[in-house]
């Protein structure tokens, strides 16, 4: 009776394993990979260099109504004397062809840290900024194409 308990046991456990791997859990060579292209939107964004913003830019972006000069203006907050330096303190959420970085803004006023989100699409093996906006989002999902 004990034998048929446990092996009907580790029979339901397996079941419960196979059930849950039909989906493929994402590369973890993708974590150097974005944070590759969250450092070079950093530098091109620093740089303020219009075509190097653009060259890191999905084409979905325009349907958030977002550009290179959107960016610019988002992360460097002339008015108050907001002057941008890095991202920094990132988290990086992901799934085979989106990715979520939460990260905060850090400029001159080292006080004024701004939570910001940044969502990237894989797109031909690099990954491209697809839309940024205010504020941490909820944890998961990353939103879906």
């Amino acid at each position: 009776m004990i034998i048929k308990i446990s092996l009907l046991m580790v029979m339901i456990v397996a079941l419960i394993s196979f059930t849950g791997c039909d989906e493929e859990t994402p590369d973890r060579d993708r974590i150097p990979q974005l944070k590759d292209a969250l450092y070079k939107l950093q530098v091109a964004v620093k740089s303020t260099e219009i075509s190097a913003i653009d060259s890191l830019l999905s084409s979905d972006i325009d349907d958030y109504e977002q550009s290179s000069d959107s960016l610019l203006s988002f992360v460097s907050r002339d008015a108050t004397g907001f002057e941008f330096v890095q991202f920094g303190k990132a988290e990086m959420f992901y799934t085979k062809t989106l990715a979520r970085i939460d990260c905060f803004i850090i400029g001159s006023i080292p006080e004024e840290e701004i939570a910001v989100t940044l969502t990237f699409k894989l797109d031909d093996e690099r990954w491209l900024l697809k839309h940024f906006e205010l504020g941490h989002q909820s944890m998961i999902p990353v939103e879906t194409e």
